[in-house]
């Protein structure tokens, strides 16, 4: 029997269970977190640009909706894709005083303001309060026999906030999750 964090939103405890092979995951009864849904991004399309214009709207909502900017963790599919979407986001974000920094071989670096990018490989044990997930559909072709592990262990990563992306739709294995999610936070301030 799995448990899910005792941190993690009713939301995201509920998206967890629906995404886990497992059934017989425990939710506690008592968070009373906010209800904040997940957010869904799909058609990327490998757009760096479209995606980081995403992400710095869902990060500035969450900053919004937090009254300051709480630990986030964006994770990526591999080493190679840490810096050119950490060097994007920080562009985005400069003026807004927000630091993105890349985390490569899973070394948690820079201070706990800091937005943190990390190859998904390397997610086990870090826990943080919004948690990007980027082209999950890719990670279902790259690596699909560990693809539900890779999935329940990246969003029960995140406490409150959980954003999903993908190059083209959401993976087959998950669309009965589909109702769970949301386009953006705006609704959550």
């Amino acid at each position: 029997m799995k448990s899910v964090s005792y941190r993690q939103s009713k939301e995201l405890n509920e998206l967890s269970k629906s995404i886990s092979e497992e059934k017989n995951v425990l939710l506690p009864e008592y968070n009373d977190k906010n209800k904040i849904s997940p957010v869904l991004l799909e058609n990327v399309k490998d757009d760096i640009t479209m995606l980081s214009d995403w992400l710095q709207k869902r990060i500035n909502e969450i900053e919004k909706c937090s009254n300051k900017l709480p630990s986030i963790a964006i994770f990526v599919n591999s080493e190679e894709e840490i810096d050119p979407l950490t060097e994007e986001l920080n562009k985005k974000l400069y003026m807004n005083n927000i630091q993105v920094v890349s985390c490569p071989d899973g070394k948690v670096i820079g201070k706990n303001t800091d937005i943190r990018v990390f190859n998904i490989k390397h997610i086990k044990g870090l826990e943080f309060e919004a948690v990007f997930f980027i082209s999950i559909d890719s990670l279902t072709q790259r690596l699909p026999s560990i693809f539900d592990k890779y999935l329940y262990v990246g969003v029960t990563r995140a406490a409150t906030y959980l954003g999903i992306t993908c190059n083209k739709s959401l993976p087959q294995k998950i669309e009965h999750s589909r109702k769970m999610f949301v386009e953006d936070w705006k609704n959550f301030n």
